[in-house]
């Protein structure tokens, strides 16, 4: 009877101690309210209103994000017509590209996923679009100059260039992406992807539009060597990749000045204490992701990523045994 006793009292002392909280539900309400205020104010993505301009910005980085490698398989033909006079580089050109595009790329992740605290991704979104805009400036002039070049020392230029695309890529991936993050708006990371897609539909339009422009006289009867309607279209493969990095750098300009005064606004008691610039002052406000967690969390994505790598590389190889009627 008295452990019955001494736990019903307990009981009630319990009840007793949770008791104000259900007394008082306005004043927990108030508390409540106040505290979803406040995260609200900091955390919201409504902090920064939406506007389509900035959409429209982060779309067309999206589409340069991939623009450049989709004009590579564009002039795929372009290129068999430059390599026929050798058979090795005829069957292999394709699957050294997508070689060095791969490793490189990845190469390029995991050098910028370890620099940060220090990176500055307007920088790299910059430096990535000014890279493509002289690599495709370069294959643009080779389509019409320097035609007499060895097939392996052409070969050993388009993987320079592809190399150096697949640097710019990495680094236009990794500072867009983050970029983005920073205005606080989830719109805007859509805004990359669908401009991804984008870029996924607009160069089968820019094949079709240059065979308008320059139909093949006789594609029947041209079937060997650099036709002109093939230089042609190669031509315009990539100027187009010049002119959409050269649009996506001047739209970028007016999206880096609206980063640096939301970034102001945010960090102003920072920069009042010791900061010197806005980019110092988001600097000292990031969080580093460790790289072992980011690994853990792309465990899945990365596995289908390597068996789409795999299957790349295997579908070469047999497309040039099947050249070589092997």
């Amino acid at each position: 009877m008295d452990r019955l006793k001494s736990f019903l009292q307990s009981k009630k002392v319990d009840e007793q101690e949770y008791e104000p909280l259900n007394e008082n539900p306005e004043s927990h309400e108030g508390t409540s309210s106040s505290h979803q205020h406040h995260q609200h104010h900091h955390h919201a993505p409504d902090d920064v209103p939406f506007s389509w301009v900035e959409y429209g910005i982060f779309t067309l980085l999206g589409v340069a994000m991939l623009w450049a490698w989709n004009m590579f398989l564009a002039a795929a033909p372009y290129f068999q017509s430059r390599f026929q006079e050798d058979d090795w580089a005829l069957q292999n050109f394709q699957p050294a590209i997508l070689s060095v595009s791969t490793l490189t790329n990845l190469g390029a992740m995991l050098v910028l996923t370890n620099i940060q605290y220090s990176a500055s991704y307007p920088f790299r979104i910059n430096l990535a679009l000014y890279i493509n805009v002289t690599v495709f400036a370069l294959l643009t002039i080779s389509t019409r100059a320097f035609l007499d070049t060895s097939t392996t020392a052409y070969l050993a230029y388009v993987l320079c260039m592809v190399a150096l695309t697949a640097w710019a890529a990495g680094l236009i991936q990794n500072g867009a992406f983050a970029f983005a993050s920073s205005f606080g708006r989830p719109e805007y990371m859509q805004a990359i992807m669908a401009g991804q897609g984008v870029a996924g539909v607009l160069p089968p339009l820019v094949q079709v539009i240059s065979v308008l422009v320059a139909p093949p006289e006789d594609s029947l009867q041209n079937v060997d060597g650099v036709t002109p309607a093939i230089g042609t279209a190669a031509f315009i493969y990539f100027l187009t990749a010049v002119i959409m990095s050269i649009a996506a750098i001047v739209a970028f300009i007016p999206l880096v000045h609206r980063h640096n005064h939301i970034v102001e606004n945010r960090m102003i008691e920072q920069m009042a204490a010791s900061m010197t610039s806005v980019e110092e002052a988001e600097r000292a406000s990031r969080k580093v992701v460790r790289e072992w967690v980011e690994e853990g969390e792309r465990e899945v994505s990365g596995g289908f990523m390597g068996l789409c790598l795999v299957a790349g590389l295997a579908f070469g190889s047999i497309l040039s045994f099947t050249a070589a009627g092997i």
